[in-house]
Protein backbone atom coordinates (compact mmCIF):
# COMPACT_ATOMS: atom_id res chain seq x y z
CA UNK A 1 0.00 0.00 0.00
CA UNK A 2 1.08 3.56 -0.61
CA UNK A 3 1.28 4.63 3.04
CA UNK A 4 3.58 1.73 3.74
CA UNK A 5 5.94 3.04 1.08
CA UNK A 6 5.69 6.56 2.50
CA UNK A 7 6.55 5.39 6.00
CA UNK A 8 9.38 3.29 4.65
CA UNK A 9 10.97 6.15 2.70
CA UNK A 10 10.57 8.63 5.55
CA UNK A 11 12.06 6.02 7.87
CA UNK A 12 15.06 5.68 5.57
CA UNK A 13 15.48 9.43 5.58
CA UNK A 14 15.33 9.51 9.39
CA UNK A 15 17.87 6.71 9.64
CA UNK A 16 20.15 8.76 7.42
CA UNK A 17 19.53 11.74 9.66
CA UNK A 18 20.34 9.72 12.76
CA UNK A 19 23.53 8.34 11.25
CA UNK A 20 24.71 11.75 10.24
CA UNK A 21 23.81 13.03 13.72
CA UNK A 22 26.07 10.45 15.33
CA UNK A 23 28.80 11.33 12.89
CA UNK A 24 28.42 15.02 13.76
CA UNK A 25 28.71 14.28 17.45
CA UNK A 26 31.83 12.19 16.89
CA UNK A 27 33.53 14.82 14.78
CA UNK A 28 32.21 17.82 16.69
CA UNK A 29 35.66 19.03 17.62
CA UNK A 30 36.88 19.19 14.00
CA UNK A 31 33.86 20.79 12.35
CA UNK A 32 33.02 24.42 12.31
CA UNK A 33 29.57 25.53 13.43
CA UNK A 34 28.84 26.54 9.83
CA UNK A 35 29.70 23.06 8.59
CA UNK A 36 27.42 21.43 11.14
CA UNK A 37 24.54 23.72 10.24
CA UNK A 38 25.04 22.93 6.55
CA UNK A 39 24.98 19.18 7.24
CA UNK A 40 21.73 19.53 9.18
CA UNK A 41 20.24 21.63 6.40
CA UNK A 42 21.16 18.96 3.84
CA UNK A 43 19.44 16.29 5.94
CA UNK A 44 16.31 18.38 6.26
CA UNK A 45 16.26 18.88 2.49
CA UNK A 46 16.51 15.12 1.93
CA UNK A 47 13.54 14.53 4.23
CA UNK A 48 11.53 17.28 2.52
CA UNK A 49 12.25 15.77 -0.91
CA UNK A 50 11.11 12.33 0.23
CA UNK A 51 7.89 13.71 1.71
CA UNK A 52 7.21 15.85 -1.37
CA UNK A 53 7.73 12.92 -3.72
CA UNK A 54 5.40 10.67 -1.76
CA UNK A 55 2.76 13.39 -1.36
CA UNK A 56 2.85 14.02 -5.11
CA UNK A 57 2.45 10.32 -5.88
CA UNK A 58 -0.40 9.93 -3.39
CA UNK A 59 -2.10 13.02 -4.76
CA UNK A 60 -1.92 11.74 -8.33
CA UNK A 61 -3.27 8.34 -7.34
CA UNK A 62 -6.08 9.88 -5.32
CA UNK A 63 -7.06 12.11 -8.25
CA UNK A 64 -7.73 9.06 -10.47
CA UNK A 65 -9.30 6.94 -7.74
CA UNK A 66 -6.46 4.43 -7.47
CA UNK A 67 -6.50 3.16 -3.91
CA UNK A 68 -4.17 0.16 -4.03
CA UNK A 69 -1.51 -1.52 -6.14
CA UNK A 70 -1.04 -5.27 -5.65
CA UNK A 71 2.24 -7.07 -6.16
CA UNK A 72 2.33 -9.54 -9.07
CA UNK A 73 1.01 -12.98 -8.11
CA UNK A 74 4.41 -14.45 -8.96
CA UNK A 75 5.88 -12.45 -6.08
CA UNK A 76 3.29 -13.34 -3.43
CA UNK A 77 2.38 -16.53 -1.66
CA UNK A 78 -0.93 -17.92 -0.40
CA UNK A 79 -3.22 -15.52 1.42
CA UNK A 80 -2.02 -12.49 -0.53
CA UNK A 81 -3.58 -9.07 -0.04
CA UNK A 82 -5.22 -9.48 -3.46
CA UNK A 83 -6.92 -12.68 -2.29
CA UNK A 84 -7.87 -11.26 1.09
CA UNK A 85 -9.58 -8.24 -0.45
CA UNK A 86 -11.66 -10.41 -2.79
CA UNK A 87 -12.58 -12.90 -0.06
CA UNK A 88 -13.61 -10.12 2.32
CA UNK A 89 -15.79 -8.50 -0.32
CA UNK A 90 -17.48 -11.80 -1.21
CA UNK A 91 -18.56 -11.97 2.45
CA UNK A 92 -19.44 -8.29 2.74
CA UNK A 93 -21.21 -7.73 -0.59
CA UNK A 94 -25.01 -7.43 -0.53
CA UNK A 95 -25.71 -6.03 -4.01
CA UNK A 96 -23.81 -7.42 -7.01
CA UNK A 97 -20.59 -9.00 -8.27
CA UNK A 98 -19.22 -9.01 -11.82
CA UNK A 99 -16.37 -11.30 -12.84
CA UNK A 100 -14.55 -11.00 -16.16
CA UNK A 101 -11.78 -13.46 -16.91
CA UNK A 102 -10.71 -16.58 -18.81
CA UNK A 103 -12.25 -19.52 -16.91
CA UNK A 104 -12.78 -17.85 -13.50
CA UNK A 105 -11.82 -21.24 -12.04
CA UNK A 106 -11.06 -19.80 -8.60
CA UNK A 107 -14.68 -18.67 -8.34
CA UNK A 108 -16.56 -21.56 -9.97
CA UNK A 109 -14.53 -24.73 -9.39
CA UNK A 110 -15.12 -26.77 -6.24
CA UNK A 111 -12.37 -26.46 -3.64
CA UNK A 112 -10.90 -23.36 -5.31
CA UNK A 113 -10.12 -20.38 -3.08
CA UNK A 114 -13.16 -18.17 -3.80
CA UNK A 115 -15.78 -20.83 -4.54
CA UNK A 116 -17.26 -21.24 -1.04
CA UNK A 117 -17.58 -17.51 -0.45
CA UNK A 118 -19.06 -16.93 -3.91
CA UNK A 119 -21.63 -19.69 -3.33
CA UNK A 120 -22.61 -18.11 0.00
CA UNK A 121 -22.95 -14.71 -1.65
CA UNK A 122 -25.27 -16.18 -4.30
CA UNK A 123 -27.36 -17.90 -1.63
CA UNK A 124 -27.99 -14.61 0.17
CA UNK A 125 -29.23 -12.98 -3.02
CA UNK A 126 -26.19 -11.18 -4.40
CA UNK A 127 -26.55 -10.75 -8.18
CA UNK A 128 -23.61 -12.51 -9.82
CA UNK A 129 -22.64 -11.99 -13.45
CA UNK A 130 -19.64 -13.52 -15.18
CA UNK A 131 -17.95 -13.31 -18.55
CA UNK A 132 -15.58 -16.08 -19.64
CA UNK A 133 -13.67 -16.71 -22.83
CA UNK A 134 -15.68 -18.55 -25.47
CA UNK A 135 -13.95 -21.96 -25.39
CA UNK A 136 -14.64 -22.47 -29.11
CA UNK A 137 -13.15 -19.15 -30.20
CA UNK A 138 -9.85 -18.60 -32.00
CA UNK A 139 -8.71 -16.40 -29.11
CA UNK A 140 -9.08 -19.31 -26.68
CA UNK A 141 -7.04 -21.58 -28.94
CA UNK A 142 -4.38 -18.88 -29.26
CA UNK A 143 -4.17 -18.53 -25.48
CA UNK A 144 -3.84 -22.28 -25.06
CA UNK A 145 -1.00 -22.40 -27.57
CA UNK A 146 0.83 -19.71 -25.65
CA UNK A 147 0.30 -21.06 -22.16
CA UNK A 148 0.52 -24.79 -22.75
CA UNK A 149 2.71 -25.11 -25.86
CA UNK A 150 0.32 -27.72 -27.21
CA UNK A 151 0.78 -26.98 -30.90
CA UNK A 152 1.47 -30.28 -32.68
CA UNK A 153 1.37 -32.31 -29.46
CA UNK A 154 -2.31 -32.84 -28.77
CA UNK A 155 -5.72 -31.43 -29.56
CA UNK A 156 -6.90 -28.10 -28.21
CA UNK A 157 -9.88 -29.90 -26.66
CA UNK A 158 -7.42 -31.69 -24.38
CA UNK A 159 -5.90 -28.43 -23.17
CA UNK A 160 -6.16 -27.28 -19.59
CA UNK A 161 -7.66 -23.96 -20.69
CA UNK A 162 -10.51 -25.55 -22.67
CA UNK A 163 -11.38 -27.96 -19.89
CA UNK A 164 -11.26 -25.31 -17.16
CA UNK A 165 -13.69 -23.10 -19.09
CA UNK A 166 -16.00 -26.04 -19.73
CA UNK A 167 -15.87 -27.13 -16.08
CA UNK A 168 -16.97 -23.65 -14.98
CA UNK A 169 -19.76 -23.88 -17.54
CA UNK A 170 -20.94 -27.32 -16.40
CA UNK A 171 -20.94 -26.35 -12.72
CA UNK A 172 -23.11 -23.30 -13.35
CA UNK A 173 -25.34 -25.12 -15.83
CA UNK A 174 -26.07 -27.86 -13.27
CA UNK A 175 -27.14 -25.26 -10.71
CA UNK A 176 -24.36 -26.07 -8.27
CA UNK A 177 -24.19 -22.40 -7.26
CA UNK A 178 -27.65 -21.93 -5.80
CA UNK A 179 -29.09 -18.52 -6.56
CA UNK A 180 -26.96 -17.82 -9.63
CA UNK A 181 -29.02 -17.38 -12.78
CA UNK A 182 -27.64 -19.32 -15.74
CA UNK A 183 -28.52 -16.38 -17.96
CA UNK A 184 -25.95 -14.29 -16.13
CA UNK A 185 -22.92 -16.06 -17.52
CA UNK A 186 -21.76 -15.08 -20.98
CA UNK A 187 -18.79 -15.85 -23.21
CA UNK A 188 -16.73 -13.38 -25.23
CA UNK A 189 -14.64 -14.24 -28.29
CA UNK A 190 -12.07 -11.44 -28.14
CA UNK A 191 -8.55 -12.10 -26.88
CA UNK A 192 -8.46 -11.87 -23.06
CA UNK A 193 -7.17 -8.43 -22.05
CA UNK A 194 -7.63 -8.42 -18.28
CA UNK A 195 -9.30 -9.92 -15.24
CA UNK A 196 -11.99 -7.80 -13.60
CA UNK A 197 -13.61 -8.13 -10.19
CA UNK A 198 -16.33 -5.50 -9.86
CA UNK A 199 -18.42 -4.98 -6.75
CA UNK A 200 -20.46 -2.17 -5.25
CA UNK A 201 -17.46 -0.62 -3.45
CA UNK A 202 -14.53 -0.98 -5.85
CA UNK A 203 -13.06 -2.91 -8.75
CA UNK A 204 -9.82 -4.82 -9.20
CA UNK A 205 -8.16 -5.14 -12.59
CA UNK A 206 -5.29 -7.45 -13.47
CA UNK A 207 -3.87 -6.88 -16.97
CA UNK A 208 -3.33 -9.95 -19.13
CA UNK A 209 -0.50 -10.11 -21.65
CA UNK A 210 1.30 -12.41 -24.06
CA UNK A 211 4.75 -11.55 -22.76
CA UNK A 212 6.09 -15.02 -22.23
CA UNK A 213 9.87 -15.17 -21.88
CA UNK A 214 12.38 -18.03 -21.84
CA UNK A 215 12.60 -18.17 -18.03
CA UNK A 216 8.84 -18.63 -17.52
CA UNK A 217 7.63 -21.98 -16.25
CA UNK A 218 5.52 -24.18 -18.48
CA UNK A 219 1.94 -22.88 -18.57
CA UNK A 220 2.77 -19.67 -16.70
CA UNK A 221 2.17 -16.45 -18.59
CA UNK A 222 0.10 -14.28 -16.28
CA UNK A 223 0.85 -13.13 -12.77
CA UNK A 224 3.96 -11.11 -13.58
CA UNK A 225 2.51 -7.58 -13.61
CA UNK A 226 0.80 -5.59 -10.82
CA UNK A 227 -2.95 -5.45 -10.31
CA UNK A 228 -4.86 -2.29 -9.41
CA UNK A 229 -7.81 -1.39 -7.18
CA UNK A 230 -10.03 1.61 -7.99
CA UNK A 231 -12.79 3.10 -5.85
CA UNK A 232 -16.36 3.08 -7.11
CA UNK A 233 -16.69 6.77 -7.96
CA UNK A 234 -13.54 6.86 -10.11
CA UNK A 235 -13.58 7.23 -13.88
CA UNK A 236 -11.76 3.90 -14.19
CA UNK A 237 -14.56 2.17 -12.28
CA UNK A 238 -17.28 3.80 -14.38
CA UNK A 239 -15.57 2.97 -17.69
CA UNK A 240 -14.60 -0.61 -16.88
CA UNK A 241 -18.01 -1.34 -15.39
CA UNK A 242 -19.54 -0.04 -18.63
CA UNK A 243 -17.09 -2.22 -20.59
CA UNK A 244 -18.38 -5.28 -18.77
CA UNK A 245 -22.02 -4.33 -19.39
CA UNK A 246 -21.44 -3.60 -23.08
CA UNK A 247 -19.64 -6.90 -23.66
CA UNK A 248 -22.33 -8.75 -21.72
CA UNK A 249 -25.12 -7.33 -23.87
CA UNK A 250 -23.46 -7.21 -27.27
CA UNK A 251 -21.92 -10.10 -29.18
CA UNK A 252 -21.46 -12.52 -26.31
CA UNK A 253 -22.58 -16.15 -26.31
CA UNK A 254 -25.04 -17.51 -23.78
CA UNK A 255 -24.30 -20.51 -21.58
CA UNK A 256 -26.93 -22.58 -23.41
CA UNK A 257 -25.16 -21.91 -26.72
CA UNK A 258 -21.79 -23.06 -25.40
CA UNK A 259 -23.25 -26.22 -23.85
CA UNK A 260 -25.12 -26.99 -27.09
CA UNK A 261 -21.92 -26.54 -29.10
CA UNK A 262 -20.06 -28.87 -26.77
CA UNK A 263 -22.73 -31.54 -27.03
CA UNK A 264 -22.84 -31.28 -30.82
CA UNK A 265 -19.14 -32.13 -31.15
CA UNK A 266 -18.75 -34.31 -28.07
CA UNK A 267 -17.61 -37.29 -30.13
CA UNK A 268 -14.89 -35.19 -31.75
CA UNK A 269 -13.80 -33.92 -28.36
CA UNK A 270 -13.59 -37.38 -26.82
CA UNK A 271 -11.63 -38.77 -29.78
CA UNK A 272 -9.32 -35.80 -30.31
CA UNK A 273 -5.63 -36.67 -30.47
CA UNK A 274 -4.04 -33.87 -32.42
CA UNK A 275 -4.21 -30.13 -32.01
CA UNK A 276 -6.73 -28.38 -34.25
Amino acid sequence: MFWGDVIRDIGIALVIAGSVGLSLEYHLQTHTLMGIEQSIANIVNVIKEVIHREETLLGECESIGLIKVYKPHSKTGPNSEFDRDILKQLIKETSFLKIYGVSARHFFHHERKYYSNLRDAAKKGVLIKAMLVNPFSDSAKKRARLEEEIDGKYHYFQSKLFNEIMLSSFIINKGAITGMNKENIRFYSEEPAFFLFICSDFLIIEPYHSGKIDTDEMGIVGGHVPSFKFKKDSDAYVRLNAHFDNCFKNGSKKLSEVIKKYESISSLISNSTKYG
